[in-house]
């Protein structure tokens, strides 16, 4: 029963990242935003379907758990793709382009720890309320998306190359790309949370357990005390 519960938890966490990522990358594509004023609201579209969804997920698998759910996201969303698109736009990297790919991944790796380490510090904050080690959640996302950067990096060559078969096959080629790497992202991170959730619910099933064994010995406790006093 409890593997089943981690894995259904861990498989909703992984849809809704695939149901967030494929919709922010269709939206971006008709909007076609090459601006500030156009990536933001894209920004809070996906950090927004990624809240609501996993703010769902939370109060099924732990009430409570979800409350500021959604801001967290929302605010850890804005602060990791800024410093993202501003690395992107920046002086820095028309000078990295020139560079040799392999180069390239590796910054590419480093930049999306650091957007996987932003987004996930207020989502952090929540969490540490009420599960243990909840700041391991930081180095999960960093984990994550120091992967799934760079493959979104080798994945905007591949798109290029096949921009000549038609528009058709660009729409697909990008809403499959965008649903394989929010898979990969929420497939790790739903993982990884489901254990920390598991872990905290142990933790203090063991202290429930331990108070409750206490308080039965505590009565016990007292009348040996008195019949000692009273010889």
């Amino acid at each position: 029963m409890r593997m089943k519960k981690f894995a259904r938890f861990a498989t909703g966490w992984a849809l809704v990242s695939v149901v967030a990522e494929s919709t922010g990358a269709a939206v971006a594509l008709v909007a076609a935003a090459v601006s500030w004023a156009g990536v933001i609201p894209l920004v809070v579209l996906e950090a927004c379907l990624l809240g609501f969804g996993q703010q769902w997920l939370l109060r099924r698998r732990s009430a409570g758990l979800e409350s500021g759910w959604l801001k967290a996201t929302v605010l850890g969303a804005l602060l990791g793709r800024c410093l993202q698109f501003s690395a992107d736009s920046g002086i820095g990297a028309s000078l990295v382009s020139g560079w040799p790919i392999a180069v390239q991944i590796g910054l590419g790796a480093v930049l999306g720890a650091l957007v996987g380490a932003l987004m996930a510090a207020p989502q952090a904050v929540l969490l540490s309320r009420r599960v243990p080690r909840a700041w391991a959640w930081i180095g999960v996302r960093a984990i994550a998306w120091s992967i799934a950067l760079p493959a979104l990096m080798l994945a905007g060559a591949w798109l290029a190359s096949i921009s000549g078969n038609g528009l058709g096959a660009l729409v697909c080629a990008l809403l499959v790309t965008f649903a394989l790497i929010g898979a990969f992202v929420g497939s790790l991170e739903g993982v990884a949370l489901a254990a920390l959730l598991r872990n905290a619910a142990d933790s203090y099933g063991r202290l429930d357990s331990t108070a409750d064994r206490l308080s039965r010995g505590a009565p016990l406790l007292t009348g040996s005390t008195m019949r000692a006093q009273g010889k």
